[in-house]
């Protein structure tokens, strides 16, 4: 296994190659970041990365 140190930022990586992308870091922004990406998938037909970092329910 390789470490990647800094981690590249995906996202922009993403967009440079004219890809939808986003970074979610809110579990509420979750369902909506999704329906974005499928939405630029279907409609646009474009390529969709969804960057999800979000912290676990403790509750």
């Amino acid at each position: 296994m390789t470490a990647l140190s800094p981690v590249p930022d995906f996202v922009k990586t993403a967009q440079a190659s004219r890809a939808w992308a986003r970074r979610v870091t809110l579990a509420d922004e979750v369902p909506a970041a999704i329906d974005a990406a499928l939405t630029a998938i279907d409609q646009e037909r474009r390529l969709a990365l969804l960057d999800i970092a979000t912290q676990p329910d403790t509750a």
